[in-house]
């Protein structure tokens, strides 16, 4: 009985750790991964909780600082109700890749390019791009 406890403990452990520090093996997979939590029906969007398996860790760290962000970046509004989304190849060069990706949210069609770094714990979001500001910068002014 005891020998059983215990394999379900690292079970349940392991599961634990999985979420918060989840590998993602391509660029591709972080994204597509990013997308799905838009798309479940009950999703908040992306939150604190989310940084550490999504950001490089230094953007990570900006994140949860940040003051006061008014829309979410990554789908370029409050609220979100994505549609036509598309992900394309990634260009990656070393330990490094950006990926383009478009969709519309509510009808608005948006383009945005990801910068991914390749950590010892899989791809992150090291930078996002909408063609005027980038992630970063929006969360560099909400400090």
């Amino acid at each position: 009985m005891r020998q059983l406890l215990a394999i379900l403990l690292s079970i349940f452990a392991a599961l634990a750790a999985t979420d918060a520090s989840a590998q993602f093996k391509t660029p591709e997979a972080t994204v597509e991964e990013l997308y799905a939590l838009y798309r479940a029906s009950d999703s908040t969007g992306f939150n604190d909780k989310h940084a550490a398996r999504f950001l490089d860790p230094a953007v990570a760290r900006q994140f949860r600082s940040a003051k006061h962000i008014d829309a979410d970046f990554f789908v370029q509004g409050q609220d979100f109700e994505i549609k036509d989304l598309t992900i394309e190849k990634p260009n990656v060069t070393g330990d490094k890749a950006t990926i383009v990706v478009t969709f519309k949210n509510f009808n608005k069609p948006n383009r945005l390019t990801y910068t991914l770094v390749k950590a010892p714990n899989g791809w992150r979001i090291a930078d996002v791009s909408n063609g005027k500001s980038t992630f970063r910068a929006t969360l560099r002014a909400s400090q």
